[in-house]
């Protein structure tokens, strides 16, 4: 099914072992002892105790790949104190993959395999970290300090970027695993290898036709964790590191705190990281934080809750960022740009008019009758407004009908290519068509292997709504 947040989703993981009975969770209701009189609670959209595993988590997040086909921008977060196992969720092992190389997975083979079928799809990749406030290329050999600007459009854009076209899984994961290793990373007491730095992979996905496009990008991140310098053993470099870790995050605190209470100033610009963030947290996206947590009552427990708590008040419309026409939900429009009269000329002025000449003349240059030299009557220029109506009428019809013509035959192509998916019976292939979800699936499965669905009145009997029919079909 696809995503309509209202607010930021919190997923609560628990890294194991979790045996302090201090905290517990029932439900999506996490329960804490701060002590022996006074216990605190905090709602997630889901909870999960510390014998989940990477699927489970997964499971909450494939759901905003719906979001590639409506044109809308996701983000994917993870938040928590350190060693608390943020990049074990997203990164995970080769044995057991965490949600970056799972949704990488999905991303080019089902869902590029489903939406290839009506559109020529395209995969760009950008990866970096923010270490020390400064902004790092970890796609390059030697990575450099890169600005973080606006574009002419208002859009923050980290400058120099690489953005690497990306074809194939294998392709990623060779990217994803140089990138990984060119991360800061460092001991402490509480983390053998600490993550010292932010770290954002973004997928960029354009779907085009011939005269259509739009981009969507999927920021995932993978957050440096919070310290306590007594706790860590910090010292030196470790110091100066956690102390800018720790500012970032208290930054991204104080902009979760302002977007809740819709405060009038929001300091996206008092650290990179949020600066980066800006569209993913402001609410033109969608956006899901996973916060890991240890199994304890410690400060640094309560405080990751509590920013979850902070984060469900932030409110989403996320929308969709259009270059052209994202056929999934609009209409078709003419691609050819309009034509602009020359600067100091009214169109009027501008535009070509037949040339009429009368016979043995060479384009109006023989000589002209007496006819042709009087002033014509009430009658001629009546006839000669109907002329030009009948011309004027004739000429925006033409680009009118190519332009219904070229609707009509989208839509025979978006529905050719759905009923050619639904009739395959490949769950996965029918689940990754927007706002399909598992039930539906199953029931559009059962439904086709009773007979092959054939025309868009089937698709609504075999459990494709209207509603998802008007955001598959133009």
């Amino acid at each position: 099914m696809g995503i309509e947040s209202t607010s930021i989703k919190s997923i609560l993981r628990i890294r194991p072992p979790h045996k302090d009975k201090s905290l517990r969770v029932r439900d999506k209701t996490v329960y804490v002892d701060k002590n022996s009189q006074e216990e605190l609670s905090f709602l997630f959209d889901a909870a999960y105790k510390s014998d989940s595993t990477q699927e489970d988590i997964y499971r909450n997040i494939e759901v905003y790949l719906d979001n590639i086909a409506r044109g809308i921008n996701t983000s994917i977060l993870a938040y928590g104190a350190t060693g608390s196992g943020k990049t074990y969720t997203m990164c995970g092992t080769s044995a057991d993959p965490g949600i970056i190389p799972r949704m990488a997975s999905d991303i080019f083979g089902r869902y590029t395999e489903t939406l290839s079928v009506l559109f020529k799809v395209g995969i760009e990749m950008t990866y970096i970290e923010i270490y020390n406030e400064k902004v790092y290329d970890l796609l390059v050999e030697e990575p450099v300090s890169l600005p973080v600007r606006e574009d002419s459009q208002g859009r923050v854009v980290i400058q120099g970027v690489l953005e690497k076209k990306v074809r194939t899984e294998k392709e990623f994961e060779e990217l994803f695993n140089k990138g990984g290793h060119r991360r800061k990373q460092r001991k402490t007491l509480l983390n053998t290898e600490s993550s010292r730095s932010h770290a954002v992979v973004t997928l960029f996905i354009t779907l085009s036709t011939d005269s259509t496009m739009v981009r969507t990008k999927i920021n995932l991140v993978d957050l440096a964790g919070s310290e306590n310098n007594k706790r860590t053993g910090n010292e030196g470099v470790s110091m100066v590191e956690s102390a800018s870790i720790n500012r970032s995050l208290f930054v991204l605190n104080k902009v979760i705190e302002s977007l809740g209470q819709g405060s009038a100033r929001i300091p996206y610009r008092d650290s990179k990281l949020t600066r980066i963030l800006q569209d993913s947290l402001g609410g033109m996206s969608d956006c899901a934080l996973i916060v890991n947590i240890q199994g304890d009552s410690s400060a640094e427990t309560i405080s990751t809750l509590a920013f979850s708590g902070k984060s469900r008040k932030v409110k989403l419309k996320p929308q969709s960022e259009k270059i052209a026409f994202n056929k999934w939900t609009d209409i078709v429009k003419d691609p050819r740009p309009a034509r602009m009269p020359i600067r100091g000329h009214s169109a009027s002025n501008t535009s070509l008019r037949p040339v009429y000449t009368q016979a043995g003349s060479s384009m109006g240059y023989g000589k002209k009758s007496s006819s042709e030299n009087r002033a014509p009557n009430s009658s001629e220029r009546e006839e000669k407004k109907k002329h030009k109506k009948s011309e004027a009428d004739h000429t925006l019809k033409k680009p009118r009908e190519k332009k219904q013509k070229v609707a009509r035959e989208y839509k025979k192509q978006s529905i050719e290519a759905i009923l050619e998916i639904v009739n395959s019976q490949d769950f996965l292939r029918i689940k990754s068509l927007p706002m399909i979800g598992d039930q539906r699936a199953e029931k559009i499965i059962k439904y086709a292997q009773k007979n092959p669905i054939v025309d868009i009145n089937e698709l609504l009997q075999a459990g494709i709504t209207k509603k998802i029919l008007a955001n598959l079909v133009i």
